[in-house]
């Protein structure tokens, strides 16, 4: 590799590595601003809801992800694999891997609705339903009047945020683990080329 792609490439890597890392950090910054609306944070205040909720999307979302028919393997040689199918620019990456939106309910009803269901799948569904129940139990036990009714968009939208922030993470990190084969390679590229400059001076 020569030295100016070489630049090149670490340059679009290392912006994309920005990108990738601010996303979830300004995700955070603007859910953080919505719960202070003064209407909402109630919610926060009863630590029983908002940490129910952020279990259920969670759980929500590391499923959603399991489950997905359509993603790029999660298997760490598949992950790794030079030209595979997580070795694509951070760009691509956003748009086609790690956009929560692409990803629905549907393929999760199926698997865990599915005959002969392995048995993770049947701890993961005990544990989901039950966070599910749980949130809606205590919703209803704890809250009353319109702060019942704002509770529940509360809880939902809290679930939501924190099922999309579990599914960016775990793909972010399978792109990270495919990243490092560059800076592995480029590593490499660099003691090999330190070799050469300490030879030719010895031979000088």
């Amino acid at each position: 590799m020569e030295p100016g792609e070489l630049l090149t490439t670490l340059g679009a890597r290392l912006v994309g590595g920005v990108v990738l890392v601010a996303l979830p950090l300004i995700g955070y910054v603007v859910a953080n601003t919505i719960w202070h609306v003064h209407n909402l944070m109630f919610f926060h205040r009863v630590t029983l809801l908002s940490k129910l909720a952020m279990v259920t999307g969670l759980l929500l979302g590391i499923g959603v992800i399991a489950a997905a028919d359509f993603r790029p393997s999660l298997d760490i040689n598949d992950i790794v694999a030079n030209g595979g199918m997580w070795d694509v620019s951070w760009r691509r990456f956003l748009t086609d891997i790690a956009d929560p939106g692409l990803y629905g309910y549907e393929p999760l009803w199926q698997k865990l609705t599915a005959a002969n269901l392995p048995g993770l799948w049947v701890i993961y569904g005990v544990g989901v339903s039950a966070a599910v129940i749980a949130c809606a139990t205590a919703t209803i036990a704890m809250l009353r009047g319109e702060e019942f009714l704002i509770g529940i968009v509360a809880m939902l939208y809290e679930v939501l945020v924190m099922q999309a922030l579990a599914m960016y993470l775990i793909m972010l990190f399978a792109y990270t683990l495919c990243t490092f084969n560059f800076w592995t390679a480029l590593l490499a590229l660099l003691v090999l080329q330190y070799y050469r400059y300490v030879n030719r001076s010895a031979s000088h």
